[in-house]
C-alpha cells in the first residue's frame, strides 16, 4: 500500500513506501498530510497580502489617533472589574456621591475619596464576617479600583504619590480598625501516621505492578 503526503491530490503526490499499516494509520496520515498542504497554500496566500507604504502610512496615523487600547482581559479580570464596579457604584449610591462615572474622573476621585471607599468596603463586606478577614483582600479591592479606574479614564493611572499614600493607610488605619490579619496562611504538616498510609499505598501500587508484569510475562 502507498500513502502519498506533500500534496492535496494523490496524483501529484510523492510516493512512500509504506509496508503493512493499518488502514486507519494510512488515513491519518493522508489526513495529515492534506492538512500541511494546505497550511502551506494559506500562508503563501497570507504573504501576498502584505501592506503597501500608503497602508503602512494609513495604519500609523489610525493608531497614533487612538489613546487607549483597551487591553484583553482574563475572564477573572473582567469578574473582577465588574465586582467593584457594583460596590462602587453602591458606594456613590449610598453616600450621595453622585453618579459613579462622573466620580471616578481623575478630578473628583481623589485619594481621600478612594481612602474612605476602601473603609466603607472594609465596614461592609469584611467586618460582618464571623471569621478575621485578610489584609491581602483588602488589598486586592484596591488592584481591582485601579484596574476600574485606567479603563473608565483611557488608560490613565492613579497618582503615584497617591497610591503610595492609599497603600500606607491600609496597612496601618485600616488594618488596625478591622484588626485584618496580614499573617500567611499556615499549611498543614504530615504526620506520622499520615506518612505511613503514604508509604503502605506506594508499597500497594509497586506490588501491583509487579503482579501484572508477572502475568505478562506467563
Amino acid at each position: 500500500m502507498q500513502v502519498f503526503a506533500g500534496s492535496y491530490t494523490l496524483q501529484q503526490a510523492k510516493p512512500l513506501n509504506i509496508m503493512a499499516l493499518h488502514s486507519d494509520i494510512q488515513q491519518a496520515l493522508l489526513s495529515a498530510a492534506v492538512a500541511r498542504h494546505s497550511d502551506t497554500l494559506q500562508r503563501k496566500a497570507t504573504e501576498s497580502e502584505r501592506l503597501g507604504v500608503h497602508e503602512y502610512q494609513d495604519l500609523r496615523r489610525h493608531l497614533d489617533e487612538q489613546t487607549f487600547l483597551a487591553p484583553i482581559d482574563a475572564h477573572t479580570t473582567r469578574a473582577n472589574i465588574y465586582y467593584i464596579r457594583i460596590r462602587f457604584m453602591k458606594f456613590c449610591r449610598e453616600k450621595k456621591h453622585g453618579n459613579w462615572r462622573q466620580v471616578i474622573r481623575p478630578l473628583r476621585c481623589s485619594k481621600g475619596l478612594i481612602m474612605t471607599f476602601l473603609f466603607w468596603i472594609c465596614e461592609t463586606y469584611l467586618r460582618p464576617r464571623r471569621k478575621r478577614s485578610k489584609k491581602k483582600t483588602v488589598n486586592q479591592y484596591w488592584r481591582d479600583f485601579k484596574m476600574l479606574y485606567q479603563r473608565c479614564n483611557d488608560g490613565q493611572e492613579i497618582n503615584g504619590n497617591h497610591c503610595e499614600e492609599i497603600r500606607k493607610y491600609i496597612n496601618s488605619r485600616l488594618k488596625e480598625v478591622f484588626d485584618l490579619d496580614d499573617q500567611p496562611g499556615s499549611k498543614p504538616v504530615m504526620g506520622v501516621d499520615d506518612l505511613l498510609l503514604g508509604l503502605l499505598n506506594i508499597g500497594l501500587a509497586i506490588a501491583a505492578f509487579s503482579l501484572l508484569k508477572m502475568i505478562d510475562l506467563i
